[in-house]
């Protein structure tokens, strides 16, 4: 038997499954060369095997970091969220052992007139800021560090070890100093663009406003510009928000226990209008266009109840979402389905979907007109789009395992295939800043279809 055919033989029984002893006594080939084949057989079964596992997983995988990623982009509104990170706890107190470490060299530096020794602690200060460098600081962290490099302190210490040496050598600190400089500054910089995206008050960004000073423009103007345009972007952004804030905060008691009420669901209608008439008198006091309507005016009272209802469910919780809608019918003189739409919304944003679904059902069986009914039905189905959202949102803000994303993303798949879902009506909420309404159909790119 040619040795080509007698190898073809072994492998084909060893995959078989006959014993090792009895392949050799009948083939006449020593156990040791069959041993061999053996490992070499189930290292290439391993290696399909991580193969097929990888292109599986990893595939998955990949969908769904993609999926994340771009959701985060347009959640923030800023293409570079996705290469946010935050320190962990052992991070950052590793970071402030280091500016603790650094604190104390400084000292030294401050005390220090021999070059020899300055020399070494540069270096020792250098070699501190390498083991924390790749870590992502917080803003105060990196702004102190930031600060040591361009410190008098520093810079003359850095001089008087160049005063003392050959000018080559004095090119090489200078360039040395130079990256580490940039370096600090690009950390101090990657830092206040986090910041930035967690910033939730105008005197929080304000802080940072100061912290972005204008002594960083002329080393870096690019970024200078770029920081101070978020910084704009988002102010904008939160005083929009708290526009919102203010329209409930200097709301009257007596009309935020009347909405507290209707949420509730034991409203007592003649109190609420006796309550909206002397709102809509206030608006008449305060507003400069005395021709406008009794009707607008009510309006604008309405609107109030409507945003706190809508824009604050977790100050103003439904409770009784059939008796919220009749009532709101009543008091605002508005139509089911409207103010079941307000209700629905509610609860979508305060995960209660089966209420919001059997309120969308008991309401459309009540209602005789067709074109109504089907108006409750396209509710109905809002919530379910919502609750699909409120899933796929789910899988975007945990970080699973490649085998935990895989199974995520199959099941996301199937139940889209199964429902036949329109991509654009999933909706994962809105951006940060508000004013932009993020679908399935924006996260779900051509890779991930």
């Amino acid at each position: 038997m040619k040795k080509e055919n007698k190898t073809e033989t072994v492998v084909a029984l060893l995959e078989s499954g006959y014993p090792l002893e009895i392949i050799s006594s009948e083939l006449g080939i020593p156990l040791d060369e069959i041993k061999k084949l053996q490992n070499s057989i189930e290292i290439r079964q391993s290696r399909i095997l991580a193969n097929r596992t990888r292109v599986i997983s990893g595939s998955s995988f990949s969908k769904m970091q993609d999926i994340r990623k771009r959701y985060l982009e347009l959640y923030y509104g800023d293409k570079d969220a996705k290469y946010i990170k935050r320190a962990s706890v052992e991070e950052s107190l590793k970071i402030d052992s280091e500016i603790h470490n650094i604190e104390e060299l400084f000292q030294l530096l401050e005390n220090s007139n021999d070059v020899s020794e300055i020399s070494n602690i540069i270096k020792r200060v250098y070699s501190s800021f390498d083991r924390i460098k790749v870590l992502p600081a917080n803003v105060f962290q990196s702004e102190i560090i930031c600060n040591f490099f361009r410190s008098p302190v520093f810079i003359s210490s850095l001089n008087k070890t160049m005063n003392n040496s050959k000018s080559n050598k004095n090119t090489v600190a200078r360039k040395i100093y130079n990256g580490y400089k940039r370096k600090s500054l690009s950390w101090f910089v990657d830092s206040l663009k986090v910041a930035l995206f967690d910033c939730v008050s105008i005197e929080e960004l304000k802080q940072l406003s100061k912290m972005a000073t204008i002594k960083f423009e002329s080393e870096d103007p690019i970024s200078y510009s770029s920081v101070r345009a978020r910084i704009r972007k988002r102010m904008l952004e939160l005083e929009a928000k708290q526009k919102q804030i203010d329209i409930i905060e200097k709301m009257s008691p007596e009309l935020n226990d009347v909405i507290s009420a209707i949420a509730i669901g034991n409203v007592d209608h003649e109190k609420a209008n006796q309550v909206i008439e002397v709102e809509k008198e206030k608006i008449d006091t305060k507003s400069s266009f005395n021709s406008m309507s009794d009707k607008t005016k009510k309006e604008k009272v309405f609107l109030a109840i409507t945003l706190a209802l809508r824009e604050f469910p977790d100050k103003y919780p439904i409770q009784n979402p059939s008796k919220t809608v009749r009532d709101l019918s009543k008091i605002m003189g508005c139509s089911i389905d409207y103010a079941t739409q307000l209700v629905v919304d509610n609860l979508i944003s305060l995960k209660k979907f089966s209420q919001a679904k059997d309120t969308c059902m008991n309401f459309e069986f009540e209602e005789k007109d067709y074109i109504i009914k089907r108006r409750f039905e396209s509710l109905k189905t809002k919530v379910e789009l919502a609750e699909i959202g409120d899933i796929i949102l789910k899988g975007i803000m945990t970080n699973g395992s490649i085998d935990e994303e895989r199974r995520y993303i199959e099941l996301i798949e199937n139940g889209l295939n199964k429902a036949n879902v329109d991509l654009k009506k999933v909706s994962l909420g809105k951006s940060r800043d508000g004013r932009k309404e993020i679908t399935l159909d924006d996260i779900w790119t051509e890779r991930t279809r």
